[in-house]
């Protein structure tokens, strides 16, 4: 499916995301906010790519809109699309945030009326890589794309957001925007506040320690290097049930401090088997 698309948002989802629609002969518009970052995309993509710092001269005749900014960034975004009239009829409108109840309600109520439509996206395709120069065209290929439709959702829209990420390569599954929100605060979200808790606990009191980390170390904080303010927007912004599993995750480790303490290696063996069982079976290497 070749449309003209265009990606608000240089960052490495956006960067990377024009980069790979160009490649792949896609007529695609990249804008953002400050030349720089702009400029280093036109100097690296493919002839197909253009970039664009007028928000209204970039999105006119758009086919596809994908928001790839900051999540507290896109309901703005959106408001000032509409306030514009930027937005060609039936355009379809996505985005790559990793929270989605609040900018899929707050879209849906926004566009209603407009001859606009809404499908919420979320490419899970980051790495704790952040900015235009980590951007890569392959960064979406064979990588997991969850599409969160609601029941107001135009099935023409819904059908035309599938395509796109298919086009990319990406597998997809659709899920409800309450039921992905609930699963990434298990699988992402929780995952990335215990990393930076783990490094916390292992570094304050003496950060020379580090020089003696093998590779357990650094894997298991390895997403803990992700752009913190960024991070502090996500956790909170999915704050629900992100808390619901940090608690979850504090029931765990006190049973694991309690194991500990008894000072019997059957309980303490029985916690880590069962964690073992868990993990090799439901989670599948990657090449």
């Amino acid at each position: 499916m070749l449309c003209r698309t265009v990606v608000l948002g240089p960052g490495l989802l956006g960067g990377s995301l024009g980069l790979a629609l160009a490649e792949q002969g896609h007529e695609t518009v990249v804008w953002g906010r400050r030349p720089a970052p702009l400029d280093y995309l036109s100097n690296i993509a493919p002839r197909a790519l253009r970039t664009e710092i007028d928000l209204t001269k970039a999105s006119q005749d758009a086919e596809l809109i994908v928001l790839a900014t900051p999540i507290g960034v896109m309901p703005d975004l959106l408001e000032c699309l509409v306030a514009t009239k930027a937005l060609a009829p039936e355009v379809v409108i996505t985005d790559v945030g990793s929270v989605k109840g609040p900018i899929v309600e707050h879209a849906t109520a926004l566009l209603k009326g407009t001859g606009a439509h809404f499908v919420g996206s979320h490419p899970m395709a980051g790495s704790e890589a952040s900015g235009i120069e980590a951007a890569r065209k392959d960064l979406y290929t064979d990588a997991l794309c969850l599409i969160t439709p609601v029941p107001e959702t135009d099935a023409g829209a819904l059908a035309k957001v599938r395509d796109f990420w298919g086009t990319l390569g990406m597998r997809l599954h659709e899920t409800s925007p309450a039921e992905h929100d609930q699963i990434v605060a298990r699988i992402s979200h929780m995952p990335h506040a215990l990393a930076s808790l783990v490094v916390a606990a292992a570094l304050e009191k003496e950060p020379s320690w580090a020089a003696f980390a093998a590779g357990g170390l650094r894997d298991t904080t390895r997403v803990a290097s992700g752009d913190p303010a960024m991070w502090a927007e996500i956790l909170l912004e999915n704050r629900q049930a992100v808390l619901v599993a940090l608690r979850d995750s504090q029931d765990r480790l006190q049973d694991l401090i309690g194991r500990m303490e008894s000072g019997q290696i059957e309980p303490l063996q029985r916690f880590l088997l069962e964690a073992k069982a868990l993990r090799d079976t439901h989670i599948v290497p990657r090449c």
